[in-house]
């Protein structure tokens, strides 16, 4: 099995010489901005979670673009009810992470 320790180096190189293509750089700004923007909320999460706000940002872009009325972990609408979880998962999360930006769950 390969460790990351054995790829660290390659990895690194691979991150130090990474560029930004010039017709991509409009595009990355403008998610850089979204994300700055949107610290505030993420610093909620990342106090909850122990996870860096710009880890949390960047994981909601990518499943929901940014979007604050979709789900973290799989960009669906959060209103209204999903129907794609038992009830006892959704009452479990409400009691979980309980505050000012979680939406009432069904």
């Amino acid at each position: 099995m390969i460790k990351f320790v054995d790829l660290a180096a390659e990895y690194k190189s691979l991150w130090e010489t990474a560029v930004i293509r010039p017709e991509r750089a409009k595009d990355v700004k403008a998610v850089a901005q979204q994300l700055r923007s949107l610290k505030p909320t993420y610093d909620q999460v990342s106090a909850a979670t122990n996870v860096k706000w710009f880890i949390v940002g960047l994981i909601h872009n990518l499943e929901a673009s940014f979007k604050m009325t979709a789900h973290l972990h799989n960009g669906d609408p959060s209103l209204p009810a999903r129907y794609k979880s038992p009830v006892a998962v959704r009452r479990t999360a409400r009691r979980r992470f309980p505050g000012p930006q979680v939406r009432s769950m069904p």
